[in-house]
C-alpha cells in the first residue's frame, strides 16, 4: 500500500521563502484565466470572422473545433513532458506557444492560416494548463491546499463567464482580431514573470521510454470523440455517415488503449490512477455536474441573445456579477475546505447548483433584466463552490507519482464533459421546442377566443398600412409562427435547466461516497 508523501517530496518548503506559493499563484492564476477565457472569447466573435476568412457557419466552427480538440490531445502528454522539461520549461513553452499563436491568429487572412494557428495556440494551452495546476498544488503547503484549487477554479470558471462580457466589447469597440492581439502584451508579462519565478528542475525526474502506440490511440479516441459531439448536430448525428464513422473509431480506438496501457510498463497514461477510488468518483462527478454546467455556459447566452434580443456586451455585462461571485465563492471556500474539508461544502454547494439551475427554469420572455442578473449570479456563484473542493479532492488522494497524470485528466476530462453538455443542449433544447412547437399549435387556431382578438388587431394595423390584401394573411401567420417558434425554444430552455438540476443531485448523491480529507493528504492509495 503506496502512501503519498506530497508534503516531503513536492510541498516546496524550507528552500524556498514563505511567499514563494503566493508568487506562483501571481503567475499561474492569470495564464489559466488567459487561456481559458480564449475559448469564449473566440466563440462571441465568430460571426465577425466569417467575411474576413471567407468562410461559412459549418466552416468557421473548426476556429472551435482545432482549438479545443488540439488542448485535449496534448494535455495527456503532460507527464511524460514535465519529467524531461521540468515544470518552469513546460509552462514557458506552453506560454510562448500560446503568446506566438495568438499574434498569428490575428494577422489570419484564410481559413487554413486561422486553423493552423489555433492547433498550435490550443498545443498551448494543453501545455499551460495542468502545468499551472500542479505547480500551484505543490507549491502551497498541506495546510492551504483547499485555497489553491479555490485560485485555480478561479481561472478555470471565471474565462467562460468572463467570455461574453470580453468578446462583446472586442466587437462593439475595436476588430475581432484584438481579441488574439489582446494575449500579447498579457502573455509577455506572464512568461516573464514564469521565467523569474519558478524555479527550475521542479517536476523533472528519470525520463521513460516513450509509449508512441498509446500517444497515437489516446489522440484518435479524445480527437474523434470531441469532432464527432461538436459536428453531430450539423450532420444529423448517426444518420450521417462522418459522424459514425468517428464515433466508430472512438469505440474501437478506446477499448484498444485500455489493453494496450495495461499491458505496458511504462504507459502514455498511468490507468492504475482510476483504481484510486476517491479519484475515479470525482472524475464521474465532474464528467456529470461539468457537462451541465457547460452546457449552461452554451445555452444562457442564448437565451439572452437569440430569445430576449439583446446585444453581445449586454449579455455580457448580465453575466458579468456571476462571473465574479464565482471568483469570490471560489477563493472563499478554498479556504472553508483547508479547515472543514471539502465533502460537506461541495454537497451544500451541489444543492445550491440545483435550486440556481431551477430557479432559472422559470425564467421566460418577459424576466426583467435585474432579475436575471441574480438568477445568474445565484447559480455561477455556487460553481467555483463547487469546483474547488473537487479540483482538491482530486488531486489530495494522489501519490507524487500521480499527481501529474490526475491534474491532466482532471482538464481531459473537463473538455470531454463540456463537448457532452454542449451536444446535449444543443440536442436537448431542439428536441424539446419541437414538441412544445407541435402541442402549442394543436391548440390554437385564429377563432380561438383567446387568439381571435390578437389576430384580428394584427390583421387590422397591416391593413392600416396599407398592405396588400393578398399578403396579410400570410404575415399574420408569419408573425404567429416566430411568436409560437420563439415561446417554444423559452420552453425548451427551461426543460434543460431542469435537467441540469437533476444532474447535479445526481452528482450530490456520489459525494457521499468520497472519504473526507480535512488538509490531510497524507492519506494511503487504495
Amino acid at each position: 500500500m503506496a502512501v503519498n508523501t506530497l508534503d516531503s517530496s513536492l510541498a516546496l518548503s524550507g528552500e524556498k521563502t514563505d511567499h514563494y506559493h503566493w508568487l506562483v499563484a501571481a503567475v499561474a492564476v492569470p495564464s489559466l484565466l488567459m487561456v481559458i477565457l480564449d475559448t469564449t472569447v473566440v466563440d462571441v466573435i465568430i460571426p465577425h470572422m466569417m467575411a474576413a476568412l471567407n468562410a461559412d457557419f459549418y466552416d468557421i466552427q473548426w476556429v472551435v473545433i482545432a482549438y479545443m480538440v488540439a488542448a485535449a490531445v496534448t494535455m495527456p502528454m503532460f507527464k511524460r513532458l514535465s519529467e524531461r522539461l521540468g515544470y518552469k520549461n513546460l509552462c514557458l513553452l506552453g506560454l510562448a506557444l500560446f503568446t506566438t499563436m495568438s499574434a498569428f491568429c490575428g494577422q489570419a487572412s484564410s481559413m487554413g492560416e486561422m486553423v493552423l494557428g489555433r492547433v498550435l495556440q490550443g498545443v498551448g494551452e494543453g501545455l499551460v494548463i495542468p502545468t499551472v495546476t500542479s505547480l500551484i498544488f505543490v507549491a502551497f503547503p498541506p495546510g492551504q491546499r483547499g485555497l489553491a484549487m479555490g485560485l485555480i477554479g478561479l481561472g478555470a470558471t471565471m474565462g467562460p463567464a468572463l467570455g461574453p462580457t470580453l468578446g462583446g466589447y472586442m466587437t462593439q469597440h475595436f476588430s475581432w482580431r484584438w481579441a488574439f492581439y489582446i494575449n500579447l502584451p498579457i502573455g509577455i508579462t506572464l512568461w516573464y514573470g514564469a521565467y523569474l519565478i519558478l524555479r527550475p528542475g521542479e517536476g523533472k525526474s528519470e525520463a521513460v521510454p516513450p509509449d508512441i502506440i498509446g500517444f497515437i490511440l489516446s489522440t484518435a479516441f479524445i480527437s474523434s470523440l470531441l469532432i464527432a459531439l461538436s459536428k453531430g448536430q450539423e450532420k444529423g448525428w448517426l444518420a450521417s455517415d462522418y459522424i459514425l464513422t468517428l464515433f466508430t473509431v472512438a469505440a474501437v480506438t478506446f477499448p484498444l488503449f485500455l489493453w494496450w496501457e495495461l499491458r505496458q510498463e511504462h504507459p502514455f497514461i498511468d490507468l492504475t490512477i482510476f483504481g484510486v477510488r476517491d479519484f475515479s468518483i470525482t472524475m464521474l462527478i465532474r464528467l456529470v455536474f461539468g457537462g451541465a454546467i457547460y452546457g449552461s455556459f452554451y445555452l444562457i447566452p442564448i437565451y439572452l441573445e437569440k430569445f430576449r434580443m439583446y446585444p453581445t456586451f449586454l449579455t455580457g455585462l448580465l453575466i458579468l456579477p456571476g462571473a465574479l461571485m464565482n471568483g469570490f465563492m471560489g477563493v472563499m471556500v478554498g479556504r472553508l475546505t483547508d479547515r472543514f474539508g471539502g465533502r460537506r461544502i461541495m454537497a451544500l454547494a451541489l444543492i445550491g447548483m440545483a435550486v440556481g439551475f431551477y430557479l432559472l427554469s422559470h425564467a421566460d420572455g418577459y424576466t426583467s433584466k435585474a432579475t436575471l442578473v441574480m438568477l445568474i449570479a445565484f447559480y455561477i456563484g455556487f460553481v467555483g463552490a463547487v469546483f474547488t473542493p473537487l479540483n482538491y479532492m482530486s488531486l489530495a488522494c494522489l501519490t507524487p507519482k500521480h499527481l501529474d497524470t490526475g491534474a491532466s485528466m482532471i482538464h481531459v476530462i473537463r473538455f470531454i464533459a463540456g463537448a457532452v453538455g454542449t451536444a446535449f443542449a444543443t440536442s436537448h433544447m431542439e428536441a424539446r421546442k419541437y414538441l412544445h412547437f407541435l402541442g402549442i399549435t394543436k391548440r390554437l387556431d385564429p377563432s380561438h377566443p383567446l387568439l381571435f382578438p390578437s389576430y384580428a388587431r394584427i390583421k387590422a394595423y397591416l391593413m392600416a398600412h396599407a398592405q396588400p390584401p393578398n399578403w396579410i394573411s400570410t404575415q399574420v401567420k408569419a408573425f404567429f409562427y416566430e411568436s409560437i417558434t420563439l415561446k417554444s425554444y423559452i420552453f425548451a430552455f427551461q426543460d434543460c435547466m431542469i435537467v441540469f438540476a437533476i444532474a447535479c443531485l445526481f452528482s450530490l448523491f456520489l459525494v457521499p461516497l468520497i472519504r473526507e480529507r480535512n488538509g490531510d493528504v497524507s492519506m494511503p492509495l487504495d
